[in-house]
């Protein structure tokens, strides 16, 4: 049985059609739906869950309430609508590829959450749990998300994106902004493995706050390839770094302000700052060698995704049809 329908108010009717159990409530927006398997273009009329452990594959499927990807379960969706909200338990897994959410995407030190295409009504967040070792991964291409994104955890990459609030990396293993807007603040702090944002726009303050790995702010290395030049409307802060920061090939409307970074920040002949420079700074003299090459880093993260999306595939074949 892999489709199972309960309701949080009191049952008034039981009935079972061709090995499917539903139980009945005047309320449908009680209604939760089990999905273990295939779905197709159905709508789901309540909140979906796919039970732990457990693999849930939809395509065209539209579900009017919440989703929640249970601990250790996998859900893969194209071209699918939830109106809702969607939580991604502990080392769970979301894939949605051209599909809609009208909540939050909250990712609970999960395995991870991949957004390719689609939109993101609310704010797309990974946060994570006590005592989990999970850490996890944010992927993001191509995708609009109207709210914050925010990632405390895990790895984050974004790419050809837009994000309609303020960006958060703050205590990931790295954070990468490729060819993406931000409509907000972009804060940038303590993480292990750096930054590299490229070709991209900030419309809000910009924060690299002690990051321990390199960082390029719209630099051509020494981490990354970046041809293209980013644009940044007000101030960018680069603070107490204790990893080589290159600052290039930008456009910067405010200030650039950098204090406190060992080694100090290094700035290349392409800025154009129409605010004040004010701190310490040193001089790009020649690229160094790219030690972190961010195309290996998106790399990684889509051989991640793909194994993981795979084997979530395998499992809800053999599991049947959901619905």
């Amino acid at each position: 049985m892999r489709l199972r329908t309960t309701t949080a108010a009191s049952l008034v009717a039981l009935s079972a059609v061709g090995g499917v159990i539903a139980l009945a409530s005047p309320a449908a927006a009680d209604l939760v739906t089990s999905c273990n398997g295939v779905g197709g273009a159905v709508t789901v009329p309540g909140d979906l869950v796919v039970p732990a452990g457990k693999s849930c594959t939809l395509t065209g499927t539209t579900v009017e309430g919440a989703v929640t990807v249970r601990a250790g379960a996998d859900l893969i969706a194209t071209d699918a609508v939830f109106k809702g909200k969607v939580t991604v338990q502990e080392n769970g897994y979301l894939d949605v590829t051209d599909t809609e959410i009208g909540g939050t995407v909250t990712a609970r030190s999960a395995f991870g959450a991949y957004l390719d295409g689609g939109q993101v009504s609310g704010d797309l967040r990974a946060t994570a749990i006590s005592g989990s070792e999970v850490e996890g991964f944010l992927f993001a291409v191509g995708s609009e998300v109207d709210g914050a994104l925010n990632a405390r955890t895990g790895d984050l990459f974004v790419e050809s994106a837009t994000i309609g609030g303020s960006a958060t990396g703050d205590g990931t293993g790295y954070a990468d902004l490729h060819d993406t807007v931000v409509e907000g603040n972009l804060r940038i702090a303590g993480n292990e493995h750096g930054s590299v944002f490229c070709g991209g726009e900030v419309y809000g303050n910009a924060t690299y706050l002690a990051n321990s790995g390199i960082v390029q702010i719209g630099s051509d290395g020494p981490g990354s390839s970046c041809a293209a030049t980013s644009y940044w409307d007000r101030n960018v802060t680069v603070k107490d770094n204790t990893a080589t920061v290159h600052i290039d090939h930008n456009i910067i409307r405010g200030d650039l302000v950098a204090t406190g970074n060992d080694p100090v920040a290094l700035t290349g002949a392409h800025n154009r700052v129409r605010g004040d420079v004010e701190g310490e700074f040193g001089e790009i003299v020649a690229t160094r060698s790219r030690v972190a090459a961010a195309q290996d880093r998106a790399a990684e993260l889509e051989a991640k995704a793909e194994d993981r999306r795979e084997a979530a595939r395998t499992e809800a074949q053999q599991a049947g049809e959901a619905f």
